[in-house]
């Protein structure tokens, strides 16, 4: 006598399972308490003598005990606003010491920032510089330093942002000052953004330095609010 040949066919979830012996078939539908549209059922049960909560999955197109309340919620919730993209990249560069007082009312950088590109209205630069200064003669000293772009081939910095610091040490005594500053909302392009100073004392000594630069891809840009300064103010020459 043959025996029946046995075949066994899985068919994905929310779908059957079929079971064929000898020419018979027989349909289970697969339960779930996720429903087509990505809804989770449950059954919310009241709380124990002791304060414990209890949540149960409950299968779609099932009630839920008697005592409990039926509660579904999203697979997935709904979409949040979109966030910075973060860091694309971070460069750095330093400043050597010896590099002469600034004493004009323009803008000057202080070393050679490299170029760094802004490839839409959102991309943003946090700059941080960090310098190590002192007076040549021990008299008092003051000046501006800032953070400052400039577009590659251009002739005039914008400063976004500046210190003034005003001090008395003893000669070539040094010591650090940091400044930062956000560089962004600007037209696509190449742009150089470091460490700038104006209306330095002639007594300055400016030292050793370095800066960071943190290119980043906002969400919509640096906000309208930020400081877009222009030329520093004037100051008295120093007595």
């Amino acid at each position: 006598m043959r025996r029946p040949r046995l075949r066994t066919v899985l068919i994905g979830t929310g779908a059957a399972l079929a079971l064929v012996a000898g020419g018979t078939v027989v349909y289970a539908a697969i339960a779930s308490p996720i429903n087509s549209s990505g809804v989770i059922h449950g059954c919310y049960y009241p709380a124990n003598s002791v304060g414990s909560h209890k949540l149960v999955l409950q299968n779609v197109g099932t009630s839920c005990p008697s005592g409990t309340t039926a509660i579904k919620w999203n697979k997935k919730g709904p979409a949040g606003p979109q966030g910075p993209s973060g860091v694309v990249s971070m460069a750095q560069y330093q400043i050597l010491g010896g590099f002469p007082a600034v004493t004009g009312a323009a803008w000057k950088f202080l070393g050679k920032p490299p170029a760094q590109d802004f490839t839409d209205s959102k991309t943003a630069a946090q700059v941080t510089g960090t310098i190590d200064l002192a007076t040549t003669n021990g008299k008092k000293n003051s000046g501006f330093l800032g953070i400052c772009y400039e577009p590659v081939g251009g002739s005039a910095l914008t400063p976004v942002g500046f210190v003034f610091p005003e001090f008395t040490t003893p000669a070539d005594s040094f010591f650090a000052q940091t400044v930062s500053g956000v560089v962004g909302n600007l037209t696509p392009g190449q742009y150089h953004v470091g460490l700038c100073a104006t209306q330095q004392s002639a007594n300055t000594a400016n030292g050793h330095g370095n800066v960071t630069i943190l290119m980043a891809e906002t969400a919509s840009g640096i906000s309208s609010a930020s400081p877009r300064l222009g030329a520093a103010p004037k100051l008295r020459p120093n007595r």
